[in-house]
């Protein structure tokens, strides 16, 4: 599913109510500490920061992925695919290190939001701090936000609780390791490596929605969300079926596909659960000859699958 630092990381999911923040706040399950706007709270979804009533939102999400990739991809072109208009991009320094800072718009849902993003860290990592709110508000909130993105700290010697303000818990198999965690999305490969050693190679991914997506049709739904998978096209030959995972119905279905850079066959896993107006969804990846070996594998993390 994820075949370079740079694909890992276009792919890649307790509420505590605070009213004002008077110094930075840990953000949990990750590295960062921030201080964010009045008026936002710890968000459940995700990690990160979130003011309901106006759709606003501070997001954190730490990669596995040298920055310099990342920066270089923040150019007007690789935007634009994703319905994003640059509108400013500022190198700076950020707690010693070049970063970079970077200011979009995009239309969702009807509405046109601005994003301001803070790009920094390392060789082998790099921490994305995105700050978002409706065009509308911006007057209000534009200045609070960017203060709050770029208030953003990382202590690099925490270590990290993996599970840490995850909705979700699960167990690893014999043939599938933790390999690691972009914001709300746990990650398990066959070596513990977030690197995938080729195309081939499987790979399991959960999570959980960030938005509200009531579900009327859940097959028709899962469908189109395994249609919509990265990294791979072409998907096809749907076999579904109804399941129950801790109380929740949800839909488990496979399917053929055809990884998008190389044309090699592949099998593809996936369960969602619906659970109020967002969901679960896990998906399992593999080369297609080694879909019988893995499955069971992928059947088996997803039966341990536990809401928090």
């Amino acid at each position: 599913m994820f075949c370079s630092a740079a694909r890992l990381a276009t792919t890649l999911l307790a509420f505590v109510a605070l009213t004002a923040f008077a110094e930075p706040v840990a953000v949990p399950g990750t590295k960062v500490s921030l201080e964010p706007p009045q008026g936002f709270t710890l968000a459940k979804q995700f990690p990160g920061f979130v003011r309901e009533d106006v759709t606003a939102s501070i997001v954190v999400t730490e990669m596995p992925a040298p920055v310099a990739e990342i920066k270089g991809a923040m150019t007007r072109e690789n935007l634009a695919k994703k319905d994003m208009v640059l509108l400013e991009s500022t190198p700076l320094q950020h707690g010693g290190k070049d970063a970079l800072f970077v200011k979009v718009s995009q239309r969702a849902s009807g509405m046109e939001f601005l994003k301001w993003m803070l790009i920094t860290g390392e060789d082998n990592a790099t921490t994305m701090v995105v700050g978002t709110c409706p065009k509308h508000v911006s007057d209000e909130l534009s200045a609070p936000i960017q203060q709050a993105v770029l208030s953003a700290s990382i202590n690099t010697a925490l270590a990290r609780d993996v599970f840490e303000g995850l909705l979700f818990r699960i167990e690893p198999s014999e043939k599938l390791k933790i390999a690691g965690r972009m914001s709300n999305v746990l990650l398990l490969t066959e070596t513990g490596e977030t690197r995938a050693t080729a195309v081939e190679a499987p790979i399991y991914v959960i999570g959980n929605s960030v938005s509200q997506s009531p579900i009327e049709d859940l097959p028709g739904f899962a469908q189109a969300r395994a249609a919509k998978t990265a990294q791979v096209k072409n998907v096809r030959n749907f076999k579904g079926r109804s399941i129950t995972l801790d109380g929740m119905a949800g839909y488990e279905l496979l399917a053929d596909a055809t990884d998008g850079k190389s044309d090699l066959p592949m099998r593809l896993y996936q369960v969602i659960v619906p659970d109020g107006g967002n969901y679960f969804i896990a998906q399992g990846l593999v080369g297609a000859a080694r879909g019988e070996e893995m499955l069971p594998q992928f059947k088996r993390v997803t039966e341990s699958f536990k809401r928090q």
